[in-house]
C-alpha cells in the first residue's frame, strides 16, 4: 500500500476515533450542576374566599444548601382548589419570595374547606420541602368555576370559564394535541410531542466535530510527508 494511502486512511481512522470517544467522555464525566437545598420559612396562612375568586399569597423559602439552587413550587389541593406557584434563583444561605395563586369553586353551601400542600424543590435535584395550609372556599350563588379561568379537566380536555365564573365550555383538543398547564397555570392545548425533546443538534455537532479534528490531524500528516 502506497505511504499517500496509509495518511489518508489513519486520518480518517482518528476522525471516527474522535466522534466515538467524545461522547464517551462525555457520559462519563457530565456535566457538575448547582443544587440548593430549599426550607420553607414562611407558609401561606390559612384563608377564606368567596367561590370563584383568586387568592394571591407568598411562600418565603431560606437556600440551606452549599450551593445556590433554581427554586419551584407548586400547589395540591383536596375539594376544587387549584393553583400554581413560582420559581427563582437562590444563593447559599439567602431567601426569596415565591408568588402562589389560588382559587376554588363551591357549588353546594355554606363554606368548603380544603387542606392545599405548598411544595417547594430545587430544580437539580438538590432537595424538597412542604408545608399546609387550609383553603376555605365560601358558596356563592351561580358561581360555577374561577372567572376567565383556563383549566385542563383532561389530558385532551380545555375548560374555559366566563368572566363572571356563571358558566364554562368544555373543549376537545384538536388531533395529535394535548391539554397541559403553563407555568402561569393557565391551562392551553399544544402538539402532543411523541417522543422525549433532546438536544438533536448535539450528535451533529459531535459528528462535525471529529470530522475537522481528523481533517486537521491529516493535513498536519501530509504537511509533515512533504517537507
Amino acid at each position: 500500500m502506497k505511504k499517500e494511502n496509509k495518511i489518508i486512511i489513519l486520518g480518517i481512522f482518528l476522525s471516527l476515533s474522535i466522534i466515538i470517544i467524545i461522547p464517551v467522555i462525555s457520559a462519563q464525566v457530565g456535566i457538575i450542576e448547582l443544587a440548593g437545598t430549599p426550607e420553607i420559612v414562611s407558609c401561606v396562612s390559612d384563608k377564606e374566599v368567596f367561590s370563584g375568586d383568586t387568592y394571591n399569597s407568598q411562600v418565603i423559602v431560606k437556600n440551606i444548601g452549599e450551593s445556590a439552587g433554581e427554586f419551584s413550587g407548586r400547589i395540591e389541593c383536596t375539594g376544587d382548589v387549584s393553583g400554581y406557584g413560582s420559581s427563582g434563583f437562590v444563593e447559599s444561605n439567602s431567601q426569596i419570595s415565591l408568588p402562589f395563586n389560588i382559587a376554588g369553586t363551591n357549588t353546594q353551601s355554606g363554606v368548603q374547606n380544603n387542606l392545599c400542600t405548598i411544595i417547594i424543590e430545587d430544580s437539580n435535584g438538590g432537595g424538597t420541602d412542604s408545608c399546609t395550609f387550609t383553603f376555605g372556599v365560601k358558596f356563592q350563588p351561580n358561581i360555577v368555576c374561577a372567572h376567565s379561568s383556563l383549566k385542563c379537566v383532561s389530558g385532551n380536555t380545555l375548560r374555559t370559564c366566563s368572566s363572571d365564573g356563571s358558566t364554562f365550555t368544555d373543549t376537545m383538543c384538536n388531533k395529535g394535541e394535548k391539554c397541559i398547564v403553563a407555568d402561569d397555570g393557565t391551562g392551553s392545548c399544544v402538539i402532543d410531542e411523541n417522543q422525549p425533546q433532546n438536544n438533536s443538534n448535539t450528535p451533529a455537532l459531535i459528528i462535525a466535530l471529529g470530522i475537522i479534528a481528523g481533517l486537521v490531524i491529516l493535513g498536519l500528516l501530509i504537511k509533515k510527508k512533504n517537507k
